[in-house]
């Protein structure tokens, strides 16, 4: 019989020495037998004592063998802690235990019993104090759910009601501005209806007037007459009827406070001395405007001796002083008197300059062999097109303000005529629709011109053809005369505000008058008889007066002439001019009548009407905007419904997730007692082998429990202030209010209305984020300009400007005259680059790889430029002498707004301190930092200060070399020598200071999408740095 394996034996009545529970451990030092809890307590008191399993001798032990299960007749007295099996001698000389952790069966037994009863307590530790009340709290949650919700649902509600309060208020604004746009248009249609009242009476008695001295036949009184019809004519208002609307911006279910609520625009009434000039897109007439028609015979009112030899070119300038060019190489402008008053040089002879005036009354005119088209600016040339292949014609000024240049190619077999806006080429007229030539192959003399109806008009000279064309390029008719004794020449072309076209005939010394669809209506060539009447002269009463001293304004006899006091003088011949001056009387008193019968009193019966009418309008407009008010309240609620039905799903997410918990909960309690009530069977049965292969089950238990955080729902208001609603733009209401001034020549904007809504705004950032260190490969950065796509131009110390990318890739690069950052950069909405040539005097704009100078100055050099949000460049600028800078706004080449002086007459910047940065901020301040000076000065669009910034916080003296601003308004100022950047607030408020970030002398600063701020500095690297969240 094999020998017997290890006894082992358990206690299963002793107690312990210190209580009443069953005993597990025994001290080696004290003899004391002990339970767990007394074991722990000991040990902590006696730390050194040696506590082992309790072993008992007595004879209520029971002994426990464990047999192997390979080696059956062998007991293991060893337990495999790898294999998780006891083993017996035989097994362990197999080799297969080798290196395993083997322990005492007898000792492990007793460990694991003491691992069970701890696990047990500990699970039902676990099971009062945690999964009961854990059941309790679900309990709890389960019945005050719903509540939260319920009040989280009347928040939004009441939230609500105050968005449609806002949006009620909003709609009243609306129509309150709309009930003073009526209200002031009614004023103005009063006033009106009493001026032309006032005007008929007027015309009526100066036509009687006339009608009586004409009878009478009052020599002198007709002599000194001085025509009233075009008075009468200047005083009749243009009648701009306002059609205001209602432009709805659309409302999206789910993007309600995201979009704008619409714009009220309306073009309103106005009075304008200059009646030809108006350029408004909404106009009325009245119902039968009066047509000038041609008199039956032509009156020639004077010759003017121009000096020339022959006159190739002429426009007549308002005051009608004249422009002409004849054979020599230059242009003239004279007066009625044939008095010099200006000559410029061309490089062209014998007629090869064209000439023309643009709307300001500025000369623009061709230079054949300059290949330029140039215009005269304060008495300064400026060339504004310079061609390549060609060479320019003719030009005229078209009635959009572009320029329409007729060219001859280099070898002079080709002409087309090309539109101009700006510098840039919008449309070549050189073949029709259909590809064919416009203009025969070897004829490159074209004479253009822009009819009043947008034809273009082009005289053919030696194909003896006057071609006119639409808008679009196509042929409308082709005009060719054989009625001339001699051939038909066009040599020179015009066109009358009736839409007559008029053509000079070389060869048959006359002008062709045309209409608008090609038809001859008469030859401009003769003149018929006039009749003679005597006057006697005031002075010398024997005399008669045979002449008219045109600047005395008085007939004149012989005896007049010889004291000498009419020496210089113009005369005229009294019987020639009696005549004139009856016609024109004539003339004066039936264009009197006509201004009278078609338009006074047609004025005065549409007046009538509008005053009739105007209110209906108006009040089509507040049911507009009422009704949209009404889409913007179900919009609000649609919102307000969508928050809730997002409510609705929280809670019942909620009340599913706490069912689930619970139910969890509930089987984790079950299986917990279950394992309990496992554990202390297992110990009294004493089944060995599953106790030596027990696993704790306390801490699997207490990993199942879950966390529960319960979600506490909240809804922040955003606040919904009166007149910042919606997060976005609610519209803006504009109007121009026109006043009657008492000269009655112009009219100027009394009220413009804006409706601004709250948007997201960003903030600044607690700290900001560096995105990244942009190295350039220059020594330092003096100006720079951010991409939408995140590229830079930048310039440093040389003559150049790069395009660079954020892998500091050199894409592009520009050469300039000017060294060490006297190049100003700035990007236009398109993305183009625009930059200043402190050396070249010029400004600067590229388009399509191409460098077009846009202005060039005279007196002044450029230092800094601006792209405004109108399009406008602003441009820093001193004077040669470098004592003097100014900032001018230029819409294209034309100089609109000088920053020079405030409001009161002051200089705006500091004598000698010509180094001037400057931005526009998004509220059309313009900002400008003045280095030296140590500021930097923000002006309102007027021009007047808003308020001056400076520094004395830093180590060093305040020196601003840049200046940028954000999409809120905020304005960046570099600090050069505190190496740092101050971000300012839009009234001046010192918000934060940029520093840190290895910035070291900053020099230049630009804003990327409105929140990334690009840093240049003096070691020649750029910080892209977020400073909004």
């Amino acid at each position: 019989m094999a020998s017997e394996g290890p006894t082992i034996l358990i206690n299963v009545q002793e107690q312990c020495d210190l209580c009443d529970e069953p005993i597990l451990f025994q001290c080696g030092e004290c003899r004391i037998k002990l339970c767990s809890s007394c074991a722990n307590e000991h040990h902590l008191h006696e730390s050194k004592h040696d506590i082992k399993p309790y072993v008992s001798d007595k004879s209520e032990l029971k002994s426990i063998s464990v047999l192997c299960k390979i080696h059956v007749d062998r007991m293991c007295g060893l337990y495999c802690q790898d294999c998780e099996v006891p083993v017996c001698e035989q097994c362990i000389t197999t080799g297969h235990h080798g290196y395993h952790d083997l322990k005492n069966t007898q000792d492990l037994l007793q460990e694991k019993r003491t691992i069970i009863n701890l696990d047990t307590k500990e699970m039902e530790n676990i099971l009062e104090t945690q999964l009961v009340n854990i059941q309790k709290r679900l309990d709890v949650l389960a019945c005050t759910s719903p509540s939260k919700y319920e009040d989280l649902e009347e928040a939004v509600l009441q939230h609500g009601k105050k968005w449609h309060d806002a949006v009620e208020k909003v709609v009243k604004t609306f129509v309150s501005e709309i009930q003073r746009m009526k209200n002031g248009e009614k004023d103005i249609l009063n006033k009106l209806t009493q001026d032309i009242v006032n005007l008929i009476c007027n015309t009526e008695n100066n036509m009687k007037l006339n009608k009586e001295m004409i009878e009478a036949f009052e020599a002198e009184k007709i002599l000194g007459y001085k025509t009233k019809s075009e008075g009468i004519r200047s005083k009749i208002p243009e009648i701009n009827v306002p059609s205001p609307s209602f432009t709805e911006f659309e409302v999206p279910e789910s993007k309600i406070v995201h979009e704008n609520f619409g714009v009220l625009k309306t073009k309103v009434m106005s009075i304008d001395d200059e009646r030809r000039k108006s350029r408004e897109m909404v106009q009325t007439y009245v119902d039968q405007p009066t047509v000038p028609k041609l008199v039956e015979k032509l009156t020639q009112l004077r010759t003017i001796e121009t000096g020339l030899s022959a006159v190739y070119s002429l426009s007549c300038m308002e005051n009608s002083e004249l422009w002409v060019h004849g054979t020599d190489n230059s242009i003239v402008r004279i007066d009625r008197r044939n008095k010099k008053l200006e000559r410029i040089k061309t490089l062209s002879f014998d007629g090869n300059v064209g000439i023309t005036l643009n709307r300001e009354g500025e000369l623009v005119y061709t230079d054949f062999e300059d290949r330029s088209v140039n215009i005269l600016k304060k008495s300064q040339t400026h060339a504004v097109i310079r061609l390549s292949g060609w060479k320019p014609r003719d030009v005229c000024v078209t009635m959009e303000g572009d320029l329409l240049v007729s060219m001859s190619s280099d070898d002079e077999h080709r002409a087309r005529v090309v539109k101009y806006r700006g510098t840039k080429s919008v449309q070549e007229y050189h073949h029709d629709l259909k590809g064919r030539p416009l203009f025969p192959a070897g004829d490159t003399a074209l004479h253009v011109t822009e009819n009043k109806n947008w034809d273009v008009c082009v005289a053919v000279t030696s194909a003896q053809v006057v071609v006119v064309l639409n808008g679009l390029g196509a042929v409308r008719f082709k005009y060719s005369d054989k009625s001339g004794k001699k051939e038909f020449r066009p040599m020179g072309l015009a066109t009358d505000s009736q839409c007559h076209i008029l053509v000079t005939d070389y060869f048959n010394s006359r002008v062709q008058v045309i209409d608008k669809n090609g038809k001859l209506l008469r030859n401009i060539e003769g003149h018929g008889e006039i009749k003679s009447t005597s006057v006697s002269c005031r002075i010398h009463f024997d005399k008669m007066c045979e002449l008219f001293c045109q600047d005395c304004e008085a007939p004149v006899c012989q005896e007049c002439i010889t004291t000498g006091h009419h020496n210089y003088h113009e005369l005229k011949n009294t019987q020639d001019l009696l005549h004139e001056k009856k016609k024109t009387i004539e003339r004066d008193t039936k264009e009197m009548e006509n201004v009278l019968e078609t338009e006074l009193i047609n004025i005065r019966k549409r007046l009538g009407v509008l005053v009739s009418t105007s209110s209906s309008k108006y009040e089509d407009l507040e049911e507009i905007v009422v009704q949209h008010g009404k889409k913007w309240h179900d919009a609000v609620e649609k919102v307000i419904e969508t928050y809730v039905s997002e409510i609705q799903q929280m809670k019942t997410g909620e009340k599913d997730t706490l069912r689930q918990l619970t139910m969890e909960i509930v089987n984790l309690i079950y299986n917990t007692e279950r394992s309990v009530k496992f554990n202390k069977e297992m110990l009294k049965v004493f089944e060995a082998e599953k106790i030596l292969k027990y696993k704790t089950k306390a801490d699997d238990i207490r990993s199942k429990i879950p966390e529960i955080n319960v979600p506490n729902p909240s809804f922040t208001e955003y606040e919904v202030a009166e007149s910042k609603i919606v997060h976005e733009n609610f519209g803006v209401l504009k109007t121009k209010v026109m006043s009657i001034d008492d000269d009655r020549r112009n009219s100027r904007e009394l009220h413009v209305v804006q409706t601004f809504l709250e948007h997201s705004f960003p903030k600044l950032m607690e700290k900001m984020t560096l995105l990244s260190s942009i190295e350039t490969a220059l020594s330092a950065v003096y100006s720079l300009s951010c991409m939408e796509n995140g590229e830079l131009w930048v310039h440093g110390t040389d003559n150049s400007i790069m395009r660079i990318d954020r892998n500091h890739r050199k894409l592009e690069r520009i050469k300039t005259m000017s060294f060490d950052g006297n190049v100003g950069i700035t990007l236009k909405q398109e993305g183009e680059l625009v930059y200043t040539d402190f050396e070249d005097r010029s400004v600067n704009i590229l388009k399509k790889s191409q460098t077009h100078a846009v202005i060039r100055l005279s007196g002044w050099k450029p230092r800094d430029v601006c792209a405004t949000l109108e399009g406008d460049l602003l441009v820093s600028m001193t004077s040669d002498d470098e004592k003097t800078a100014k900032i001018v706004k230029y819409r294209n080449t034309k100089a609109l707004k000088e920053y020079y002086h405030d409001l009161r007459g002051r200089p705006l910047f500091p004598t000698g301190d010509t180094a001037l940065h400057v931005t526009e901020n998004r509220n059309w301040d313009v900002c400008v930092a003045v280095s030296s000076a140590q500021v930097v000065i923000v002006l309102n669009g007027l021009g007047a200060v808003r308020f001056k910034y400076s520094d004395k916080s830093g180590k060093k003296e305040f020196r601003p070399m840049g200046i940028a601003t954000d999409g809120q308004c905020h304005i960046m100022v570099t600090d050069y020598f505190n190496s740092r950047v101050h971000v300012l607030d839009k009234d001046g408020e010192l918000l934060r200071h940029i520093e840190g970030h290895g910035i070291y002398l900053p020099l230049s600063v630009s804003v990327c999408n409105y929140d990334t701020i690009y840093i240049g500095d003096s070691t020649g690297k750029i910080k892209q740095i977020q400073h909004l969240k």
